[in-house]
């Protein structure tokens, strides 16, 4: 079906475009909606109840829940199977090579191609989009990443407990549809960037996992390792030796507190703006800091002449920032690049040395400061640190030079982790541009 719009002056548009219900695209394309070119389906609530047994039967055909696609790929950490009869019984809701998985309840929009047969099956919350002859599967599942999609999906999507789609809804869908020609060659050139990325992904967790390695070698004690004969994870730089002592943050810290409710209701929440302008400084939160990592660029602003109030809090110096509440357990280095004042989820830590702070920092975001820091943490929906417990905790210390010397090989491996995922953001930006010009026919490559 050809969605386009008669109306309008015809000298207005380029040569060889025409204007349809998402906007200018080439005469030669069309516009249909999904249901017309591919089959949508989903897992009929009697198939489940009937055939899939609550999963107890197990299996080796994995099923494709709403949870199972993240970031548009399959995330198998937790997850549900059914034997194979099972799945070839049900051929509706099974899973073949090219179909595509689309998650359509809760987190609405992750997308997953199927890449080989026998292996999964539809399960709950999720949508089976089946591709028929004129259209390329790979080219669909680029166009449902794109801001066509995005766009119909907060149009259509019903708001409740939990936000979903309808199989009408969903079949609705418009989508662009080139020549199947240069629906391949779009899809190619797209798919030819998601590899550089995804290779990007890969190098990243493996110089995270090589960080991981180096920090727990690194930061464990001597005396440690050595109370430990089988233990393979310390290892000493050439040129150090000697014990290293041990200190609480409590002695490091000439302050280390947070925000008090009574001040945050009475005196701070009621000056706090969404935009920055003069006179105000950024607020910052939990999400806005991780290492030396600092977004100035906040949700929130607060006068400087409210802040200068509490100055325990007031981040006017080099100090520790460790997240309490919520999201817990970051910790980060505020450098003193600007003026700034700490959110109530955040805990701060004044030093009377602040040349000790990258070495704490450091121990904290290790395997060993996390579960330091994370022990008596009880689950829940909303989990807290309590700022005693940190007071007390036991860093320790090697002399000056030796911390020095492992900051330093951290930092770089910081450094290596903070270009790549750079370079990993430019790639997206670039694909975001190609996916503009290529899935509108403002770039033909046919």
């Amino acid at each position: 079906m050809e969605l386009e719009i008669k109306q309008g002056a015809a000298l207005s548009l380029p040569q060889g475009y025409k204007q349809t219900e998402v906007g200018l695209i080439p005469e030669d394309w069309e516009v249909n909606y999904l249901g017309n070119v591919s089959f949508v389906t989903k897992l009929a609530g009697f198939e489940y109840t009937l055939h899939f047994n609550s999963y107890k039967d197990g299996g080796d055909i994995i099923v494709v829940r709403g949870t199972n696609i993240t970031h548009n790929k399959m995330d198998l950490s937790d997850v549900k199977t059914i034997p194979s009869a099972t799945s070839n019984k049900l051929l509706r809701s099974k899973l073949f090579k090219n179909d595509l998985v689309f998650a359509y309840v809760g987190t609405i929009g992750p997308i997953f191609l199927i890449d080989e047969n026998d292996k999964y099956h539809l399960g709950p919350n999720t949508a089976k989009i089946s591709v028929e002859k004129e259209l390329d599967s790979k080219y669909l599942y680029h166009f449902f990443t794109s801001v066509f999609i995005e766009n119909e999906i907060y149009e259509t999507t019903s708001v409740g407990a939990q936000p979903s789609l309808s199989m009408t809804k969903i079949r609705s869908f418009k989508i662009v549809t080139p020549t199947l020609a240069e629906q391949k060659a779009i899809a190619t050139a797209l798919s030819d960037v998601d590899e550089l990325i995804s290779s990007l992904d890969a190098l990243i967790a493996k110089k995270k996992a090589i960080k991981q390695g180096a920090m727990q070698q690194l930061l464990t004690p001597p005396s440690k390792a050595c109370a430990e004969p089988g233990r393979s994870s310390s290892k000493r730089l050439d040129g150090f030796d000697g014990d290293w002592e041990e200190r609480t943050i409590k002695e490091l810290a000439k302050t280390f507190t947070k925000q008090t409710g009574f001040d945050y209701s009475s005196h701070i929440k009621p000056t706090l703006i969404p935009k920055k302008k003069r006179g105000y400084i950024p607020f910052i939160q939990n999400k806005d800091f991780l290492g030396h990592n600092v977004n100035f660029d906040t949700d929130y602003y607060i006068p400087e002449d409210v802040a200068i109030r509490f100055p325990m809090i007031l981040l006017n110096e080099r100090c520790l920032m460790i997240s309490i509440s919520g999201s817990i357990g970051k910790v980060g280095v505020f450098n003193n690049k600007q003026i700034a004042f700490i959110g109530g989820a955040v805990s701060v830590g004044k030093f009377h040395n602040p040349d000790y702070l990258d070495w704490v920092m450091n121990y904290l975001q290790s395997e060993a400061g996390q579960n330091m820091m994370l022990k008596d943490v009880k689950a829940g929906s909303h989990q807290n640190l309590i700022l005693d417990d940190i007071r007390k905790m036991i860093i320790p210390f090697p002399d000056f030079k030796e911390q020095k010397a492992i900051n330093k090989i951290l930092s770089d491996m910081n450094k290596e982790l903070e270009e790549l995922t750079t370079k990993k953001e430019k790639y997206e930006q670039i694909k975001q541009g190609m996916m503009q010009e290529l899935l509108t026919g403002k770039t033909r490559l046919v």
